[in-house]
């Protein structure tokens, strides 16, 4: 492929922006791609080559590029003349609308991107509870907010044993006291899980937890785990936050809460709420949301949280998927996706395994079975790194992080899913 007018350009980009791109996840060796526009599954680079997309906003696509209904509602607001900094009717049309399909939620309030909405929930309940202390998950991404950016993807030779690993920050310029107010337990094992509950309760203010661990490709709960968490907490006066960013709106209208039948205390939802949209959402009891109020002690500001494009997206997003058709399509197209993966590698002498729900997928490049971070992570990287980049000189543009999701959307074709395929074998290392 003749990529000179993306190397142009990045070169050009590298003068102004550190690193030439302006989230490092979008880097790629030799540099990463550049793009001009999407339509529906497809997206087309500044070379003229078209792909189709298997990154989907990181999850933010539910509907696909360039959605008519979503396009349009957000057109309309522009006409209107408000952007941000204010409220308005349509806002309380969304929180109504948020509050109707999300089991837990009684209250919402809205921020600008899943670390906002991750740190707003933190800082609820630890105001709520008067506690400090977060549990988080190892493998799992909550955001860029110091309590929480720990143990995302830490080596395992220097992670300590599963069960109590070291907390390892995942970045520099991290205060290293911040990481005294987390505890980190691995995902899928709620006896550790309860242990860490109950022996820190008069500290502890919430577990934090992703239902699917998709920040670690797509790790599955185990049947009961995530209600043994919900029974843990309970008991024990503590507050669970599941982490829906990437699984709200996409497993089920309600997000993972719904799917697994689990209603946790808060939650906290972004991408696929506005079709890629940047607007976030903070949901949940009422009695704990109320400390979010003026006078209630905790503060919640922003000048662009409810930003009126995003809310008028989100309600067009949101007429478009709460019947659960379109996540009913995306469970079936991951399913179908894992099975006909695994008849190509058993056919081929691969030890790979597809792993997904919601539409959102991770190849491992391991027999092993996948049950946390640890298992995850003895997927093999060289392998992974070649698969994904020959998919992308195949025309399949995927994310090369070997331990990361990628996804389909409702864009998707089963045309589309058959040549994935087809490609998939092709790209074997």
């Amino acid at each position: 492929m003749d990529k000179s007018r993306t190397r142009e350009l990045f070169e050009r980009a590298s003068r102004v922006v550190p690193g030439g791109i302006h989230s490092n996840i979008r880097y790629m060796q030799p540099f990463p791609y550049i793009f001009e526009r999407g339509r529906g599954a497809r997206l087309f680079d500044v070379d003229g080559e078209e792909y189709i997309d298997c990154v989907v906003n990181y999850g933010a696509l539910i509907l696909g590029h360039g959605d008519r209904r979503v396009t349009e509602a957000a057109k309309q607001q522009l006409e209107s003349g408000l952007t941000c900094g204010v409220e308005s009717e349509l806002s309380i049309k969304l929180a109504e609308r948020l509050n109707s399909i999300i089991p837990c939620a009684e209250m919402v309030k809205f921020s600008l991107s899943g670390t906002e909405a991750v740190a707003h929930a933190l800082n609820i309940v630890r105001g709520y509870t008067g506690r400090d202390k977060i549990i988080k998950i190892e493998g799992g991404y909550n955001g860029w907010s110091d309590t929480v950016i720990v143990n995302v993807h830490p080596d395992p030779s220097k992670a300590g044993p599963a069960s109590s690993p070291n907390k390892i920050y995942e970045t520099k310029g991290v205060p290293e006291n911040a990481k005294e107010n987390t505890i980190v337990i691995p995902f899928n094992d709620g006896e550790v899980a309860e242990k860490a509950i109950r022996d820190n309760k008069d500290k502890v203010a919430a577990l934090i937890v992703e239902p699917v661990v998709f920040n670690s490709g797509a790790i599955m709960p185990k049947e009961g785990y995530l209600q043994h968490l919900r029974e843990a907490t309970e008991k024990n006066d503590v507050l669970l936050i599941f982490d829906e960013v990437i699984t709200g709106f996409r497993l089920a209208p309600g997000g993972g809460q719904e799917y697994f039948d689990v209603t946790p205390d808060l939650a906290t939802f972004a991408k696929a709420m506005a079709n890629g949209f940047p607007i976030s959402a903070v949901a949940g009891r009422r009695d704990i949301m109320k400390v979010s109020a003026p006078g209630g002690g905790v503060m919640y500001g922003g000048v662009y949280n409810g930003s009126q494009v995003c809310v008028a997206a989100a309600l067009a997003t949101l007429d478009a998927i709460e019947d659960g058709e379109v996540q009913r399509r995306l469970n079936e197209s991951t399913q179908y996706l894992s099975k006909r993966f695994a008849e190509i590698v058993e056919d081929r002498g691969v030890e790979a395994q597809l792993l997904g729900l919601g539409g959102q997928f991770c190849v491992y490049f391991t027999d092993e079975d996948i049950v946390d971070y640890r298992s995850a992570a003895k997927s093999d990287r060289a392998k992974s790194q070649r698969f994904h980049r020959n998919l992308l000189d195949r025309g399949i543009y995927t994310y090369d992080g070997y331990l990361f999701h990628n996804g389909i959307c409702a864009a998707h074709t089963m045309q589309d899913l058959d040549y994935i395929l087809q490609q998939m074998s092709k790209s074997l290392p």
